[in-house]
């Protein structure tokens, strides 16, 4: 069961979609508000950087993830993904990032997965690019991403998030 820790200014609405496709997918895990948390941080599997974060540094040097899943265009989160000591996984619009949109519309969303996606069970998911039946006016496409991103990491099945809200 992966452990996800989220943090970051909005990291409430990216937990909830993370809560959200770990239930539809089927994925056994545990999605985790890491950000508010004082003193000692849990160690996590996977670290999901929604947005800047005022303990950014703390949280990703003490979590001990194995992946940290993060916007590159964050510079705030860009300074200290330095300090994790883990795989740094990108998501965003930046044409450089590893998990990117090539499209948006209102009800689905088109994920690009740009390169190798090395997973926690020591498998990879290929290149490649699929849609997902998701409300994009509702939910930040940028979250949906780093959700996205996520849960691939956690090895979740790619054709059972094809399917989504369908």
């Amino acid at each position: 069961m992966a452990v996800i820790g989220v943090m970051g200014e909005k990291r409430h609405e990216a937990k909830e979609i993370l809560d959200d496709l770990m239930k539809r997918s089927g994925q056994a895990g545990l999605v985790i508000d890491i950000e508010s948390r004082d003193g000692d941080v849990p160690q996590v599997d996977v670290i999901v950087a929604a947005e800047r974060s005022g303990t950014a540094g703390r949280l990703i040097k003490n979590a001990g993830c194995s992946v940290l899943v993060m916007n590159p265009d964050c510079k705030e989160v860009l300074r200290e993904s330095s300090q994790s000591p883990g795989l740094v996984i990108t998501y965003g619009f930046n044409s450089k990032a590893c998990v990117t949109a090539s499209s948006v519309m209102d009800n689905e969303m088109q994920i690009c997965i740009q390169r190798d996606l090395p997973t926690l069970n020591g498998s990879h998911l290929e290149q490649q690019e699929f849609s997902v039946a998701v409300d994009t006016l509702e939910k930040d496409p940028l979250h949906l991403l780093a959700a996205f991103a996520a849960i691939m990491v956690c090895n979740a099945d790619v054709e059972k998030l094809k399917v989504l809200n369908q």
